[in-house]
């Protein structure tokens, strides 16, 4: 049990280390349902809470990519309100993953998830960014024909914590080059305003006055004429 435990953690410092390299939040949302099943898992749910909203995000089977695919539009179709008749809200208010067994029989699960998985039992953790929970990681062994248990919580735990450094660092990167990509379109538009400033001719006259339909010269160009010699 041991030789076991150590595996399924080197499983998850692998599958955080594939997670390295990416620079946005949509590619972590594409990546770590696949990741983290690698882990010993065979199912897992990446969901968004946003105003106390739960929704289902990406859904990875390993066995039936078809059923992924069902359950994540049940979870879409039928968002969920956060609230204190599902067990997931204590987790929230904790910050800590839970395990839960006799999943159909439980009434505090999510029923729409509940009906198209048939999950027996499985564990959860919450996704924090910036000291506030955003999201939840659901995992769970149905296909192996098993109960989660504690070392599946501890796994989770595990991968959950890293992972939540994995998206922040990725946020930062995304915003980083958001930035970039502004100030590059910024200094753009400042270089042809300049070149404009540079080109435009100076005349005679007063200040050309324009009607509603007839359109003024651009700013640059304005700006350059309102130079001219009186």
């Amino acid at each position: 049990r041991v030789s076991q435990t150590h595996r399924r953690y080197a499983a998850v410092r692998g599958a955080l280390a594939r997670l390295q390299g990416v620079t946005s939040i949509e590619q972590m949302l594409d990546r770590a349902p696949a990741a983290l099943c690698r882990c010993g898992f065979d199912r897992v749910i990446v969901s968004r809470i946003d105003e106390s909203t739960w929704t289902v995000e990406r859904v990875h089977a390993r066995a039936d990519p078809e059923w992924a695919d069902a359950i994540a539009q049940a979870g879409l179709d039928h968002p969920l309100r956060m609230d204190h008749t599902l067990v997931e809200s204590g987790m929230v208010r904790r910050r800590t993953p839970i395990l839960v067994d006799d999943v159909q029989n439980n009434p505090l699960t999510n029923a729409t998830i509940r009906a198209a998985s048939l999950s027996r039992s499985y564990v959860a953790a919450p996704i924090m960014a910036e000291g506030r929970v955003i999201g939840m990681l659901h995992a769970d062994c149905y296909n192996s024909r098993r109960h989660v248990d504690r070392d599946d919580l501890a796994v989770l735990g595990m991968f959950a914590e890293g992972f939540n450094y994995a998206l922040g660092r990725a946020a930062l990167i995304e915003r980083l080059h958001l930035a970039r990509n502004e100030i590059q379109r910024m200094a753009r538009d400042v270089a042809t305003a300049a070149d404009d400033l540079c080109t435009a001719q100076t005349t005679f006259g007063r200040p050309a006055i324009y009607s509603a339909d007839q359109p003024a010269p651009p700013v640059a160009a304005s700006l350059a004429a309102n130079t001219r010699v009186e």
